[in-house]
């Protein structure tokens, strides 16, 4: 994002999680953000979003697009992008279609420093056993990318009107036994903050990253541009209207446990018949903090993401196949090892037997 100049030495100022405000990369000067007491984080309505929703960055910005692997990241205009903070290109350009991107209402500030995550990230690859040791050894996490990334959050009140068949587990003296019961009625629920990531970089289908993106949203601050300054800032790939497909998706999955566990049932059929209405939807814009990092490795790439927020960690890395048959075969051999040292004995005191009759 944008660069301040220090009022000390007119170098550049960065946001310094440890700090948490502005600090001088040449002289040390140190400065607070400036804030709006009177400023909060505002719940747009669904249904207004285009209407009241704010374009404005507080700067004027500009979209890059790696040419590598797409990602595309909003910078200062003035700024030269340079490396692509998701996948290490360089060949990054950008693009012209930065007018109409929604700027987010609300920022989680960085909290975990460049150093905590180098930390993180070396304490969690020493966990990994099926890791090959020239990977360990090598992969050092010297200089992490600190980006924001988009989340979309949504509040509702939702009522569920439901019809089905729901399974009640009872003993006997020949075991247990599950009776169904065919049941319906109205479940309400209200949802706060519920999470869907505005990247398609950090998290797919598989749930790769998921664990990583669990933020409080009660930290999030009125959105400054001070906040991104010194860290790259994602362009959400994923709009409002798809989030709140995927949220309802979610949701329908979810209801069912609920509803389950409001009907205090064991089980609950998969024909079980959902009708859920949603109101008084909003939603925030909040832009939340990663550090990561893409190693090489074989001609593989490998990715790795540490929460800014509170250091939790997920990515991959390399699996070495020696490593798990040799595992393997201390697991086999501690089983057949008793086995088949009882046949040679046994083996022996026949051929012993025999020899002695």
């Amino acid at each position: 994002m944008a660069e301040k100049k220090c009022p000390s030495c007119g170098g550049v100022m960065y946001y310094d999680p440890e700090y948490e405000g502005m600090v001088c990369q040449f002289c040390g000067f140190k400065g607070e953000i400036e804030k709006n007491p009177e400023a909060t984080v505002e719940e747009i309505s669904f249904d207004s979003a285009k209407e009241r929703a704010s374009y404005d960055w507080g700067v004027t910005t500009k979209i890059v697009r790696c040419q590598g692997c797409g990602a595309e990241t909003v910078n200062d205009d003035l700024q030269i992008a340079g490396r692509c903070p998701f996948c290490g290109s360089t060949t990054v350009l950008p693009v012209d279609d930065s007018e109409g991107v929604m700027a987010p209402q609300a920022v989680i500030p960085f909290a975990v420093t460049r150093e905590r995550a180098i930390g993180v990230f070396n304490n969690w690859i020493k966990t990994k056993i099926f890791c090959p040791s020239d990977f360990k050894n090598n992969a050092r996490l010297k200089d992490p990318d600190g980006v924001y990334i988009p989340i979309w959050t949504f509040d509702c009140d939702t009522t569920t009107e439901y019809s089905g068949k729901f399974g009640y587990t009872y003993s006997d003296g020949d075991g247990q036994y599950t009776k169904w019961k065919k049941k319906s009625g109205t479940f309400r629920k209200s949802i706060d903050d519920a999470l869907v990531a505005g990247s398609r970089r950090l998290v797919d289908d598989k749930g790769f990253n998921r664990r990583v993106l669990n933020y409080y949203t009660g930290d999030a601050k009125p959105y400054i541009p001070d906040y991104l300054r010194g860290f790259s800032a994602e362009r959400y790939s994923v709009g409002l209207d798809e989030a709140w497909g995927k949220f309802k998706l979610r949701f329908l999955k979810e209801v069912r446990n609920d509803i389950r566990r409001y009907e205090s049932a064991d089980a609950v059929d998969n024909k079980l018949l959902l009708s859920p209405k949603f109101e008084n939807v909003t939603f925030k814009y909040v832009m939340c903090p990663v550090w990561q990092a893409a190693f090489k490795y074989k001609g593989q790439i490998y990715r790795i993401v540490i929460n800014g927020e509170n250091g939790l960690i997920d990515g991959t890395y390399p699996k070495s196949y020696k490593i798990l048959f040799i595992i393997l075969g201390v697991i086999a051999a501690f089983f057949l090892l008793p086995i088949i040292g009882s046949f040679l004995w046994t083996l022996i005191s026949i051929i012993f037997g025999l020899f002695f009759t």
